[in-house]
């Protein structure tokens, strides 16, 4: 069995929350490159220029953990991000269906990003306890069980449980072996 990558698909409200966050941290990055330009005081300037670092770096982390898809294998399903991807082995996977949109209400975000480049971190709420989401779309939206649970939103949602429901039906068959 080959990869089986399903895309993190976008969502008008991603898309906009992330322009409208990258409009305000770029403009705030340059007002503060012309305050550094005319101001000679040391302080002000490394001030600033910190700041500026904390607004870049903050663009480019949330983009490098942010969800860009969703891989099955032969032994994982993986969701699929430039820096850390999330690996989760198929053996470990106990459920996985449709999420239904009452399931994520009264969410609380515990450590996470929610708006720029997408959806994602840990959440928290009555129905499912703690929670993984890993999302940059609300809709069409999977439940996965595993060591923790997890919000996913692959292209394709009923393809891709069909692939998941085959990929763990083999990875029995085999042992699991990791």
């Amino acid at each position: 069995m080959t990869s089986n990558l399903f895309k993190a698909e976008w969502s008008a409200p991603v898309i906009t929350s992330t322009a409208v966050l990258s409009t305000v941290l770029l403009g705030v990055f340059f007002l503060l490159f012309t305050k550094i330009a005319g101001n000679p005081d040391t302080e002000t300037r490394i001030m600033a220029m910190a700041t500026q670092a904390v607004l870049l770096l903050t663009m480019a982390f949330s983009y490098l953990l942010s969800p860009s898809g969703y891989t099955i294998d032969e032994k994982n399903l993986t969701i699929v991000r430039m820096m850390k991807p999330v690996v989760i082995p198929l053996s470990e996977i106990t459920k996985a269906e449709a999420a239904v949109p009452a399931l994520l209400y009264g969410s609380i975000r515990l450590l996470g990003n929610d708006g720029l480049w997408g959806r994602y971190g840990k959440y928290s709420n009555a129905a499912l306890g703690k929670y993984y989401l890993y999302v940059r779309s609300g809709k069409d939206q999977l439940l996965i069980e595993a060591a923790n649970k997890y919000i996913i939103a692959p292209e394709r949602p009923q393809e891709f449980l069909q692939n998941l429901e085959r990929a763990m039906a083999a990875a029995k068959k085999t042992g699991g072996a990791q």
